[in-house]
């Protein structure tokens, strides 16, 4: 017989699942309310929950997973413009306020800096799918 799974197993679960939905859609008008309907909960347990295992907010691991991603089609050599649509950005100027605030330079000035120093300027925490942990997890895994 399965034992009952603790509250710990459940918050990892629905960040992980939210994480997961972010890390797809990253790129469409998502919204707290939209998330807690792909996923069947209200978005006041969606948002409570995602905080309290992540140590962020849901919009805050969304302009992150933005950011990064943005990062990378800048080095590709995208243009601004072009960017700031793909990740989900439908203005160019908050695009650029946000990757300012994140990163600490505008796109345009992001390009020319060479790739060795991004890593220097590059987002506070790596929102890679593979590296997210809810913030119980790093704790254990710390220890």
């Amino acid at each position: 017989m399965r034992e009952p799974r603790t509250r710990h197993e459940v918050l990892t679960d629905l960040a992980g699942h939210i994480t997961n939905l972010i890390d797809d859609h990253y790129a469409d008008r998502l919204t707290t309310t939209r998330i807690a309907r792909m996923i069947g909960r209200s978005a006041l347990v969606v948002r409570q929950e995602f905080k309290r295992a992540m140590g962020m907010s849901l919009r805050d691991y969304l302009t992150a997973v933005r950011i990064e991603r943005a990062q990378h089609l800048l080095r590709a050599s995208e243009k601004v413009e072009v960017v700031a649509l793909q990740v989900g950005y439908r203005s160019k100027r908050q695009f650029i306020r946000q990757f300012k605030t994140h990163v600490g330079m505008i796109p345009s000035d992001f390009r020319r800096v060479p790739s060795a120093a991004h890593r220097h300027h590059s987002t506070e925490r790596s929102i890679v799918r593979n590296d997210v942990r809810p913030r119980s997890a790093m704790a254990i895994s710390s220890s």
